[in-house]
């Protein structure tokens, strides 16, 4: 076996430092692209989709009719009685009483704070493109890997969260998807 020089070692040290680098480089990519997943899964909804869903939820609420003024005024019904039917009818479902007594009104306090949000179809191509671009990444990262671990004989340490089909599949199919 041939002697290894000061200046072989150093040229193969700094063509690892190289190769690490780059392997750093792909897996921040990797967390940068998780973080926005993270971000999209937590951005709220489309302000057009929450005021449908509160529209429904107070039509849903009126429709349980959850108080009858007649028993208020009922000549059979005395004054502490009528108080608490009303009392009973809060208890029961204090949103209904509040969408029957006034749903405008509380649809406007509802949607006061809403934020603009995303609708669930553009929140479902953004994840879709977010998922093939960290694939990508995580195929290159376990390519870089293969190729420092054939040159060296050593082992590159894997993330702990990697995809565990990227780790088992051959090389070749790893390449042909890179494409």
């Amino acid at each position: 076996m041939a002697a290894v020089t000061k200046q072989n070692a150093e040229t193969i040290r700094q063509a690892l430092r190289g190769a690490q680098s780059d392997i750093d480089a792909l897996r921040d990519r990797i967390a940068e692209l998780q973080d926005a997943q993270n971000t999209l899964e937590a951005t709220p909804r489309a302000r057009a989709d929450v005021e449908r869903y509160i529209d429904d939820w107070i039509a849903r609420a009126v429709a349980t009719q959850p108080f009858r003024l007649g028993a208020l005024w009922s000549v059979h019904t005395r004054a502490f009685e009528a108080e608490q039917i009303f009392q009973r009818s809060f208890e029961t479902n204090g949103f209904a009483m509040l969408a029957a007594w006034d749903s405008k009104r509380l649809k406007a306090l509802l949607l006061a704070d809403a934020p603009a949000g995303i609708t669930d179809d553009a929140r479902a191509v953004e994840m879709s493109r977010l998922e093939r671009e960290i694939e990508v990444a995580e195929i290159a990262e376990e390519l870089a890997c293969r190729e420092v671990e054939a040159e060296i004989g050593g082992t590159i340490m894997r993330r702990a969260d990697v995809n565990p089909a990227i780790l088992l599949a051959p090389t070749s199919e790893l390449e042909g998807k890179r494409r």
